[in-house]
């Protein structure tokens, strides 16, 4: 909390990615861009997930892993409308071109070779 709070009074960062759902809504109040991190692991991760974007209403939410993005735009996102990055299990460009055409606005990976 502290951390986040000195973050954008300090304007060291203009936001956050985050799975702490008390620290997206205290982002957004310091005027920082909130991100929720949410892994997709099952039905029930993603009914929980979907109530705690209702609740917490951040700027984009970042799917893990990637390839769970799609189904998750699929069955969640027309309630939410909020922009959708897929992060983690992506390997080729192939798969980024397909998450783009599934609705995905943005990647986030490690793999170099395809930043």
């Amino acid at each position: 909390r502290e951390g986040v709070i000195y973050l954008a009074r300090k304007e060291l960062c203009n936001g956050i990615v985050t799975t702490k759902n008390n620290l997206i809504n205290i982002a957004k109040k310091e005027g920082l861009i909130a991100i929720q991190r949410l892994f997709l692991l099952d039905s029930a991760a993603l009914k929980t997930g979907e109530q705690i974007l209702k609740h917490n209403q951040p700027d984009a939410v970042e799917i893990l892993p990637g390839i769970a993005a799609p189904y998750f735009i699929e069955h969640v996102y027309k309630e939410l409308l909020c922009p959708v990055i897929a992060g983690g299990l992506i390997s080729d460009k192939s798969e980024i071109e397909k998450l783009f055409q599934k609705g995905v606005l943005a990647i986030s990976t490690s793999v170099k070779e395809l930043w």
